[in-house]
């Protein structure tokens, strides 16, 4: 039975055609491999692209010590990659907290909104009912006029 392709296969041989100068194409790696369907090769190839950009930053944080022997410049880029990573760890924890203060405030921004969404609704109830108020004053008034002017036409 024949054993299909993996991950690191078609990430291999991707790696290799870059170092031929060629781009990475799946006809290429398939070429390259001498088998693997076009699907599993093109599923493998979008993981490999989507790691790359990690691969560089990776193998630009490596320390370069010209004359310093093998171990020293291996241990010093480890150290640096340490560092790297604990001044991650700090950044995310900060983004994380940011996030956390930011959602706590669009949640008290939620509950203000709401209060003044409740205020502007108990205006709104107070204006109407002091609209119909004038309405039965203005009425009265009316009424109270038209009385007034048939009592005294009544005592002429």
């Amino acid at each position: 039975m024949a054993r299909g392709i993996t991950e690191s296969d078609v990430h291999g041989a991707a790696d290799a055609l870059v170092a031929l100068g060629e781009r990475p194409t799946v006809e290429r790696i398939r070429a390259h491999l001498g088998t693997g369907s076009p699907n599993t090769v093109v599923r493998w190839l979008e993981t490999w692209w989507g790691r790359l950009g990690e691969r560089l930053i990776v193998q630009q944080v490596k320390l370069e010590l010209p004359n310093a022997p093998e171990e020293l410049a291996t241990l010093a880029s480890q150290w640096w990659e340490h560092a790297l990573a604990a001044a991650q760890r700090h950044a995310d924890a900060n983004l994380a907290q940011q996030r956390a203060d930011l959602v706590a405030l669009q949640d008290d921004l939620g509950n203000r909104e709401a209060s003044w969404q409740a205020q502007i609704h108990q205006y709104s109830v107070a204006a109407n009912q002091a609209r119909q108020s004038l309405v039965v004053a203005e009425q009265e008034g009316r009424q109270g006029i038209v009385t007034y002017r048939a009592k005294n036409r009544l005592s002429d």
